[in-house]
């Protein structure tokens, strides 16, 4: 099933997040060029002024099923159609660990339940963050935040000084649940 979607536009605007590839885009009744990107579209040239794109013969829903789209989406079709959602969080806290005072040696965090951390680099330094133990090392610049998602436990992060000096500097992050 094919449908007409209708998207508002500002002026200087080229990048549109839309869940759909469109066939053919117009502007103001002319078309325009279009190419599709992760999540959306980009007209060229840019909006040279306020306006709805319109998007037509486009396909809707999880395995082109299709969702008829003539206002408001009902309940039944945003059901039919995969949405992307973020994960729910019910609890979470602040947590802070020290590094370890062998320059070289990696420090877990503690035991704790929780589907994504938050490390919040603000130390000073370079830290090198690790997951399960071993592998490829994540690299975080002082005065980077980085969010780990699908995690199970806290426990699964460690944290070392990129430089290995002995020199220890307190982590701080916030686990979630």
């Amino acid at each position: 099933m094919t449908t007409s979607v209708t998207i508002a536009g500002k002026a200087g605007q080229s990048a549109f997040n839309s869940p759909f590839t469109p066939t053919s885009v117009t502007v103001g009744g002319s078309p325009v060029t279009f190419a599709a990107v992760p999540g959306g579209f980009t007209v060229s040239p840019a909006l040279a002024a306020d306006a709805t794109v319109v998007a037509s013969g486009v396909a809707l829903g999880a395995g082109g099923g299709g969702v008829a789209v003539t206002g408001p989406l009902t309940d039944a079709q945003l059901r039919a159609s995969s949405v992307p959602t973020l994960p729910a969080m019910a609890a979470g806290a602040n947590v802070s660990l020290t590094t370890n005072a062998t320059g070289s040696n990696f420090q877990g965090f503690g035991s704790q339940a929780c589907k994504q951390v938050t490390i919040v680099n603000d130390t000073g330094t370079k830290l090198d963050v690790r997951q399960d133990g071993g592998g490829a090392l994540l690299r975080l610049p002082d005065g980077a935040i980085y969010t780990f998602f699908g995690l199970t436990n806290l426990n699964q992060l460690q944290v070392r000084r990129t430089d290995q000096s002995n020199t220890q500097v307190v982590v701080s992050g916030r686990w979630e649940a």
